[in-house]
């Protein structure tokens, strides 16, 4: 299995259009890809209030790739990226046990 963790920034007056841009992409990948373990928009408890994390859990290599060249990912891309003040840091983890 691989792990995506996405840290993002948010600019003060996009939070709710941040997460309403996620649920759109969640519903995208929920119904469109299998191989997607899990799909999740976060808060750290000790985060800045600009911070939110994506947890994301693949089977393997190839839902990962299928996942970034998805419809609903590419289509999804403008709204999230409208919110963010800088670039995602995107970080991938192979799961161990």
């Amino acid at each position: 299995m691989i792990a995506v963790i996405v840290k993002v920034r948010v600019k003060p007056s996009k939070h709710d259009d941040l997460k309403a841009a996620f649920e759109t992409l969640k519903a995208g990948v929920l119904e469109n890809e299998p191989d997607n373990l899990a799909y999740s928009l976060t808060k750290g408890r000790n985060d800045e209030d600009d911070e939110y994390t994506i947890i994301e859990m693949y089977k393997d290599a190839q839902a990962v790739k299928l996942h970034g060249k998805s419809e609903h990912f590419i289509s999804g891309q403008p709204a999230l990226k409208e919110c963010l003040i800088q670039d995602p840091k995107i970080e991938l983890f192979d799961a161990l046990v």
